[in-house]
């Protein structure tokens, strides 16, 4: 099975963004971190990330396919 070089992450709230992110990370996996505006895990915002928004959503998908990130993963909760 392929394993992907870069992979976006989209941190919603809770300890499952963390996780994932340290898992990417101790595989070699290149992670781009995108934050949602809300709960999101304190220690996340800590990192080079960029926040997310409903707003800036488009262009961030942009910014993510012009770093020829090919991967997309949602993790933790949103509120509306």
């Amino acid at each position: 099975m392929h394993r992907p070089d870069r992979i976006a992450l989209v941190a919603g709230a809770g300890l499952l963004p963390r996780l994932i992110l340290r898992k990417l990370e101790a595989s070699g996996v290149e992670v781009e971190l995108l934050c949602l505006p809300g709960d999101v895990d304190r220690s996340l915002l800590h990192r080079r990330h960029r926040q997310l928004s409903v707003e800036n959503f488009q262009s961030s998908l942009k910014y993510l396919g012009s770093g020829g990130f090919k991967q997309l993963v949602f993790a933790g909760s949103a509120k509306r």
